[in-house]
């Protein structure tokens, strides 16, 4: 499929990216790099309430409030939207590609026209308030939040996008309007553009209002750091415990490192599927089991999550804790396992070549990291490259760094570092 996608400046200096698909529609993602990682922690919650007040309505008439732009949007076929997490804020939108110019209108026009009006507020006020208990009473998040202030315990990271209730209620007008000055500049923005446009009509428009941000400097992020913890926090009123069990990651987030990245994700697809195979398959304790990565480029763990009844915990543990030494030991990734990695691989580079999402966050992404254009045929390469060798080689450190056990539910009464140390052979 053609992925042929190329960057632009406009005069401001602010990268566009134009990525062109033979579909019916076309995507845009305006992207500024402020999240919950920039607040301060009296400010706690201020990307996401600034990204509410930017949707609430803007200064073009007939756009004073989301409805109506959200209407004007489905009245050309298409739909708009925003999202705040903790590195970035986006106003993003789909349509079909004869309107597309209206996305390059209507998404500009709520980053730099919002009215910001004090009933506005207090009413988005009131909403997040709703959206915060929301998120309180979800037990996933409950858990996502106890793992972000203890795994990230003292850095931006630790910080609910949401913010606190105590923050909610005291943000005024002049602090929504004091961190934007602060925080959206042409420097930490990025436009990404996926699907069917004309390119220079598309740029001559965004000319005309985004090429009016300004390129003030912004803030530095702060570095983040992980604080290795075993913790496990009793909650008689859950049925189930949760459970991350965490290694910081051997190598950092650059490029230089890619080939690295790689033998690691081989790693821990293999990983994958054996805690699935041994803790689900074969002894029925949980429901699911896997791996994945959090942090950001600063710092990220490799962690393994589970959900599972507390009376099951303890041999779940020790089970989790067998695979992860035999995979370090007696029983290495296989040819086998490494090939059914690469085939998966391929498997996600096509759904990401299909979709015109994808692509644009994707772009958006590698840019924001490299500062040079995604090629996924660079990862291909290096992709076809490893070997059974090289996963065992990149993955032999992937345990030895600090360990850290965060865990809701239950009561217990054993001691989970014991367990893993007693099994992990």
């Amino acid at each position: 499929m053609q992925f042929t996608p190329t960057l632009h400046k406009l005069s401001n200096g602010l990268p566009v990216i134009l990525d062109p698909m033979d579909i019916e529609t076309a995507c845009m993602s305006i992207s500024i790099g402020a999240g919950s990682r920039n607040e301060s922690p009296a400010e706690c919650g201020i990307s996401h309430f600034l990204e509410h007040m930017l949707c609430a309505g803007t200064k073009t008439a007939g756009r004073d409030s989301f409805t109506k732009m959200l209407n004007q949007a489905k009245d050309r076929g298409g739909s708009i939207n925003a999202s705040t997490s903790d590195s970035r804020t986006r106003f993003y939108g789909r349509i079909l590609s004869e309107n597309f110019e209206f996305l390059c209108d209507i998404l500009p026009d709520m980053v730099l026209n919002s009215t910001l009006l004090p009933e506005n507020i207090e009413r988005e006020r009131g909403v997040i308030h709703q959206e915060l208990k929301r998120a309180l009473d979800n037990s996933e998040r409950q858990f996502g939040i106890l793992v972000d202030e203890k795994l990230f315990a003292g850095t931006g990271l630790e910080h609910m996008v949401l913010g606190k209730a105590e923050t909610i209620s005291s943000i005024s007008r002049e602090n929504l309007m004091d961190y934007y000055g602060r925080h959206y500049s042409s420097g930490n923005t990025i436009i990404g553009i996926s699907g069917k446009f004309d390119a220079d009509r598309v740029l001559a428009a965004l000319e005309k209002v985004v090429g009016k941000i300004s390129a003030r400097d912004i803030p530095a992020v702060v570095p983040t750091k992980l604080s290795p913890t075993i913790h496990y926090e009793t909650r008689e009123d859950k049925n189930q415990t949760k459970v991350l069990i965490g290694f910081e990651d051997s190598y950092p987030d650059e490029k230089a490192y890619d080939f690295q990245h790689m033998c690691q994700g081989a790693f821990r697809s293999a990983l994958s599927t054996r805690l699935f195979d041994e803790v689900r398959e074969k002894n029925g304790l949980v429901y699911n089991i896997g791996t994945s990565g959090i942090g950001d480029e600063f710092v990220s763990a490799n962690v393994i999550n589970t959900s599972l009844s507390p009376d099951k915990l303890e041999k779940a543990m020790a089970i989790i804790s067998r695979v992860c030494g035999e995979i370090m030991g007696k029983s290495p990734v296989s040819e086998e396992e490494l090939v059914r990695w690469k085939m998966s691989a391929k498997l996600h580079r096509a759904n990401f070549l299909e979709s015109a999402g994808s692509r644009r966050d994707r772009l958006i992404g590698h840019w924001r990291r490299f500062a040079e254009m995604y090629n996924p045929a660079e990862y291909d390469a290096l992709r076809e490259k490893i070997t059974a060798d090289d996963v065992a080689k990149y993955s032999a450190d992937f345990f030895n760094h600090p360990m850290s056990i965060i865990a809701m539910g239950p009561k217990i009464d054993f001691d989970m570092k014991s367990v893993w140390e007693n099994n992990f052979q």
